[in-house]
């Protein structure tokens, strides 16, 4: 796997600070405590944070124009498809053209070494791109020694090496990123329960008419029905894709 960031330390070498004053190389020296106790997850770079209508937005883009790929994906890699629609969500928000500060780009953010590792010609290209996110993903778990996708969605995020750093001493969630993309994963779930639900809920209704005797006129009853379905075809039509 290639090694996407050398990882030295974060503290550069700034000779000005031999000169300070005994005040202020206290100060200095708080602060730099202050940063090795602190939890990683607060210094860590996450996207912004997502709330349930943002999260409804990027979970139809993504299933409405990159549905099929996904689901191919899944196939091929043995991966939760539900899972990498969660993390083109929080990378990308479904933008197959996003690029990040530094140089991660495509739906699943790919750094070009990366990309190149698992054979991307061109990192735009939405099915190369989810095809090679979710091979890494995979392989992060399997042959990295990452045992839960959580651990794997962090060594995604900041790099294995980062990874089992955090890991030696926080919890999975612990880490924003975890944090975010669970956020889709479970709004996922609650979708395709409420699509559950609606469509019992249709069916139910199309059994008690048909069953009925009863004198309601037609127009109320399309009235009734309108009201019913109407919400379960946009359901469908937001996560059947």
């Amino acid at each position: 796997m290639p090694q996407e960031v050398l990882e030295g330390s974060d503290v550069g070498e700034r000779s000005g600070l031999l000169n300070l004053q005994p005040l202020a190389r206290s100060i200095v020296a708080l602060i730099a405590v202050a940063v090795m106790v602190a939890p990683a997850s607060v210094f860590a770079a996450t996207p912004s944070p997502l709330d349930e209508h943002d999260v409804d937005t990027y979970i139809q883009r993504i299933n409405s124009r990159y549905g099929d790929h996904v689901d191919t994906a899944a196939m091929l890699a043995d991966y939760d498809r539900d899972m990498i629609v969660s993390v083109i969500a929080v990378e990308s928000e479904g933008n197959p053209r996003a690029k990040s500060s530094v140089g991660a780009r495509g739906l699943m953010q790919l750094m070009p070494a990366t990309a190149k590792f698992f054979g991307v010609k061109d990192l735009s290209d939405p099915f190369q791109n989810i095809l090679a996110g979710t091979k890494y993903l995979k392989e992060l778990q399997t042959d990295y020694g990452f045992k839960t996708p959580e651990e794997a969605l962090i060594a995604y995020n900041m790099g294995p090496a980062r990874a089992r750093r955090f890991l030696s001493q926080y919890d999975t969630e612990d880490h924003s990123y975890v944090q975010k993309v669970k956020f889709v994963y479970n709004r996922i779930q609650e979708q395709k329960h409420d699509l559950d639900h609606a469509i019992a809920l249709k069916q139910s209704i199309n059994d008690s008419l048909a069953k009925s005797d009863a004198t309601a006129s037609p127009i109320a009853v399309s009235a009734f029905a309108a009201k019913i379905l109407n919400p379960i075809k946009v359901a469908e039509a937001s996560t059947n894709n």
